[in-house]
């Protein structure tokens, strides 16, 4: 299995909102959250919508088979002006790998590929 790791510039809403959606979806049927976690939807946690827009204040790499299935996701961006003002701080606002891809390295080669990115 060759997967190829990527910038994406202009990414799918309803692609990327699906991916996470399965991903935390199974999360949180694992009973990962503690009970004063209980939002049991990824958007009252997170807007992909709203990452979309941030873009450009950081990156989305995506890790996508040789089809073009997407497998992984990590999405960085630059800490709040106002706390960081040099500029420089990045931070994972989200990282997903499907679930039948885990345990491949594919998340250590996301979180590397941002780590360079941020550099």
């Amino acid at each position: 299995m060759k997967v190829i790791y990527s910038n994406q510039l202009s990414p799918s809403e309803s692609e990327l909102y699906s991916f996470f959606e399965s991903v935390f979806t199974e999360i949180a049927d694992a009973n990962a959250f503690t009970e004063d976690q209980n939002q049991n939807l990824l958007s009252d946690w997170f807007s992909v919508a709203e990452m979309i827009k941030y873009l450009a204040h950081g990156s989305l790499i995506e890790a996508r088979l040789e089809d073009g299935g997407l497998i992984g996701a990590i999405f960085i961006g630059k800490q709040n002006q106002v706390s960081w003002p040099d500029g420089h701080k990045m931070e994972i606002f989200i990282l997903g790998v499907d679930a039948n891809h885990r345990e491949q390295g594919v998340a250590k080669k996301l979180v590397l590929a941002a780590e360079e990115y941020a550099t």
